[in-house]
């Protein structure tokens, strides 16, 4: 299952940094190079923090989408432990009606929880992004 998050992870973050890089001004590289920046304090103080945007949002999206998939731990069949959307379709569609109700409140401490992930990430980031950047 690792294997395929990453088949199809790795090429949407790839594009989401591609479509950064490819706005990138490389005027800026060259004044760095002319500046006496090596290679690795260029990559960290120019390119690096024009792709940490791109790389936050990315790393949102992929975390929630596979928090709550139910595709590939569907397809790729039964692990121990479970996924958590797995044990929200068993409860669901597998057992008395009764219990959907369950269901439906591990789906709602999941949206909590992802909400209260991603507010908090928003917040580290900006203030990692912030003591960084002195201009």
């Amino acid at each position: 299952m690792i294997l395929a998050y990453m088949f199809k992870g790795v090429p949407f973050a790839m594009l989401m940094t591609l479509a950064v890089l490819f706005g990138f001004d490389t005027r800026l590289l060259q004044t760095a190079a002319m500046l006496g920046a090596g290679p690795f304090e260029t990559f960290r103080r120019v390119t690096l923090p024009r792709l940490l945007p791109a790389m936050h949002s990315a790393f949102i999206i992929l975390f929630l989408y596979a928090f709550g998939a139910f595709d590939i731990p569907f397809l790729l069949g039964e692990s121990r432990p479970g996924m958590l959307s797995m044990r929200v379709y068993d409860i669901y569609f597998q057992k008395d009606l009764d219990d959907r109700p369950q269901a439906m409140a591990i789906l709602a401490l999941m949206f909590a929880f992802t909400a209260l992930f991603t507010m908090l990430y928003n917040a580290l980031a900006r203030r990692v992004d912030d003591r960084g950047r002195k201009l």
